[in-house]
């Protein structure tokens, strides 16, 4: 076969892509019905037709300009992120790049919600401060506001609040997770030890690791700030 040489426009290609999300009603990844084309596929088919570029309606036109401008300026952090990096810099690439210039519609979209629910989350929990003294034990009275399931032995990860906005942080074997039954905004008085202070990575909030629970009294679910 005959390699393809041609050079294709950047902003000719976001536009195709973006025009099939409307289409489509969405992006349309691999996975899922293996017979149905992905976005890629259905741009790339395009180009090889030389299908005439898609008017589409001026936000999306807006978008095209947004994601270009979006990964010009993004810190390079994977393999990944250098190619679409350097996808945005430029006019034109080569037919081998066209299917990762047609994910950074997805890409954009993915990162644009990632960026926003931590946003929300430092906006309430920005303040958070690290409570207590590593290795004392202490009553507390906390919100459970998270429950998450980690791939580590079916081990959870809890998250609650105090009455200050402090997040408190512990690991729980399923087996108590199960026998203590608490349950999202449920409150609950507790004694725990202090296992160390830690600044989240991910969120950059200040968070109180905790062990050694035991529990007195939970107090039920609330919607609002901790209360007693």
């Amino acid at each position: 076969m005959k390699k393809n040489t041609m050079q294709y426009d950047v902003e000719d290609i976001l536009l195709r892509a973006l025009e099939w999300v409307i289409v489509d009603g969405g992006y349309i990844s691999k996975g899922g019905n293996s017979n149905s084309k992905t976005t890629i596929d259905k741009v790339k088919q395009d180009l090889l037709n030389n299908t005439p570029s898609p008017q589409i309606p001026s936000e999306w036109a807006e978008k095209q300009v947004k994601i270009v401008e979006f990964f010009k300026n993004i810190t390079i952090k994977t393999d990944y992120d250098a190619t679409i990096k350097t996808i945005a810099s430029v006019d034109a690439i080569s037919w081998k790049h066209v299917g990762a210039c047609v994910s950074m519609v997805q890409a954009y979209d993915n990162m644009v919600e990632k960026q926003k629910t931590h946003d929300e989350y430092f906006a309430k929990y920005g303040k958070s401060d690290y409570v207590g003294v590593q290795g004392k034990r202490k009553n507390w009275f906390l919100k459970l506001i998270e429950k998450k399931k980690t791939n580590y032995e079916g081990l959870f990860v809890y998250t609650f609040v105090d009455r200050q906005n402090n997040l408190h942080c512990t690991w729980v074997t399923p087996e108590k997770d199960e026998s203590w039954n608490i349950n999202l905004n449920d409150c609950v008085d507790l004694d725990a030890t202090v296992k160390g202070h830690k600044l989240n990575k991910f969120t950059g909030v200040r968070e109180t690791w905790v062990n050694r629970l035991k529990i007195i009294d939970n107090m039920g679910s609330a919607q609002g700030p901790v209360q007693q």
